[in-house]
């Protein structure tokens, strides 16, 4: 007996809980360790009954070291009860049985979120609940839902659960459930969304506009609004309890103003909720860099061309072109963009050959108006007198001028005949009918530089004319040309006709004329006739005819 009893067990396991696997009947019993003082278990028989009176063996299990042990039941009725018979007991004859457990089938209750807040550093959801009242509580899973779905983001054992991969800036809902050992969980509870905060500055009033979401899951008793400015520390403001919006006033350029909306329910245990953290910053105006008109320049007889380098890294939105006289006119206007670039307008309400025109721009910039202007420029007028040349002065290019080149026009070809320093020159070849002026800057000091061109003056001379009688298309006389002094080039007219009588060319270009070279279209040998009315600079008409013969 002695032998025998010291290989036996003094008590058998304490069940704790019993587990069922709904969808595959499989049950899972916890138990506490015993001790087997005189090693003397064999096995532990699991008895098990569906109604609590009759109890049948179900399954065994070996392992003495084990706290855990699972097995299948012959189907899944919650009415299920079990119970432990271990062998041996010291005297290697008697079994022990252990206490008789139910299946674990009741969830814990509903567990409800205190509060959801914004981490006013991190900017991290933090939900918060109490404890619940379930002792055998095991942890809690947050859902964020949406569209009714709830959408699990994570469990934890703890009462407060930070959102880590949500940085809150528009409206989350988090909902929460409560799950014991046996994986049963509560039902879900209410939605709670934290408050959403959204700043907008008005650079204009020097003022934020602040609007914000209601607190979801608890009524708002008690509300303010927490203010810092540059970094100072919060300021709070009472605010009405159902206020959604609030307007601040007093920012100076170059502070930086952070919010946050708190607020309060006191009704029981007090709770609260903070919302994000928007900032805002009034910069500091900043004007272009550059404000530089760059160029004034005659395009037509009716028209001028203008341009402009704007370099802007600021606030202003638009650039303006006004003409100089008394009161400034506006001619035109350009949405500034931001960085370097240039800008340019024609202005076809001036007369380029009555006089000179000058021009600024400035820059604009929202509720802050003018921000920087450039210096005026003006556009070159040429005059003629007898043989003399006279200009103004171009003025205001960075570059400053690097000199005037004199352009002249021989009844065939314009060609640069002299270059000067001075606003006058004296011509002295009188082959040359008509001239313009075009001054050249210098580099500049934003890297390029450019050409202003004038109005263009002919000389008032006794008119001379010649038209060669002969036209080669394989040489450089292939032409039917009008060259001479004194030709009003715009109200003239050149007819030719075969010898048939037919018109075969007209223009009223006699600069251009009748090319009969090879490129053109094939102009037959013979003899061909012209008809030629010529306006001269004095207002008076020629009528000149002939005939040219083309040969090779």
């Amino acid at each position: 007996m002695s032998s025998v009893g010291a290989k036996g067990l003094t008590k058998a396991p304490t069940l704790v809980r019993a587990c069922l696997n709904i969808s595959d009947s499989v049950i899972t019993l916890d138990y506490f360790s015993i001790s087997d003082v005189c090693g003397s278990f064999t096995q532990h028989n699991v008895f098990g009954s569906e109604n609590g009176v009759t109890f049948t063996l179900l399954d065994s299990q070996n392992n003495f070291s084990a706290t855990t042990f699972q097995f299948k039941l012959p189907n899944a009725n919650p009415t299920w009860s079990f119970y432990f018979e271990t062998r041996y007991m010291c005297n290697g004859l008697d079994t022990a049985m252990s206490n008789i457990i139910k299946l674990d089938i009741k969830p814990p209750p509903e567990n409800d979120i205190d509060s959801v807040s914004i981490d006013l550093v991190t900017q991290k959801a933090i939900i918060g609940w109490t404890k619940s009242t379930a002792n055998d509580t095991k942890g809690y899973r947050i859902f964020t839902q949406s569209n009714g779905i709830n959408s699990p983001i994570g469990d934890t054992s703890s009462l407060l659960y930070v959102a880590k991969n949500q940085t809150v800036k528009s409206v989350i809902k988090y909902t929460l459930a409560a799950f014991d050992s046996c994986d049963l969980f509560s039902s879900i509870s209410t939605r709670h969304s934290p408050i959403v905060l959204s700043t907008t500055l008005d650079t204009c009033t020097k003022s934020a506009s602040l609007t914000w979401t209601r607190y979801e899951g608890w009524a708002t008793e008690n509300q303010k609004i927490y203010i810092s400015s540059n970094g100072g520390p919060y300021v709070s403001k009472a605010i009405n309890a159902n206020d959604l919006s609030h307007s601040y006033a007093g920012i100076n350029f170059g502070d930086s103003v952070c919010f946050y909306v708190r607020a309060e329910n006191i009704q029981g245990v007090k709770k609260t909720s903070s919302s994000n953290v928007p900032c805002v910053k009034l910069l500091q105006p900043v004007i272009p860099a550059v404000t530089y008109l760059s160029n004034v320049s005659v395009a037509s007889k009716t028209s001028l061309e203008i341009e402009a380098f704007v370099d802007n890294q600021g606030v202003a939105d638009s650039l303006v072109l006004y003409r100089v006289g008394g009161t400034p006119v506006r001619v035109g206007s350009s949405t500034l963009l931001q960085g370097a670039q240039f800008y340019s307008w024609a202005d076809n309400a001036v007369n380029p050959e009555s006089g000179s025109s000058t021009y600024f721009i400035r820059t604009f910039a929202p509720c802050l108006g003018g921000t920087s202007s450039s210096l005026n420029v003006n556009s070159i007028f040429l005059k003629i007198d007898d043989e003399s040349l006279f200009w103004n002065q171009y003025n205001n290019w960075s570059g400053s001028v690097l000199e005037y080149e004199v352009h002249a026009y021989n009844g065939s070809t314009w060609n640069i005949i002299a270059t000067t320093n001075d606003i006058n020159y004296t011509n002295t070849d009188t082959t040359m009918q008509c001239f313009y002026i075009q001054a050249v800057e210098n580099q500049n000091s934003y890297g390029f530089n450019r050409q202003s061109k004038s109005n263009t003056v002919c000389a008032k001379r006794t008119p001379k004319f010649f038209i060669p009688n002969t036209l080669n298309p394989l040489s450089k006389n292939n032409r039917l040309l009008v060259i001479g002094n004194s030709i009003d080039p715009d109200n003239s007219q050149m007819v030719v006709f075969n010898r048939w009588g037919e018109q075969i060319f007209v223009t009223k270009n006699i600069q251009e004329g009748w090319s009969v070279g090879a490129t053109n279209t094939f102009i037959p040998l013979g003899v061909y006739f012209y008809e030629i009315a010529i306006m001269d600079l004095n207002g008076n008409k020629h009528r000149l005819s002939g005939s040219v013969r083309v040969i090779r």
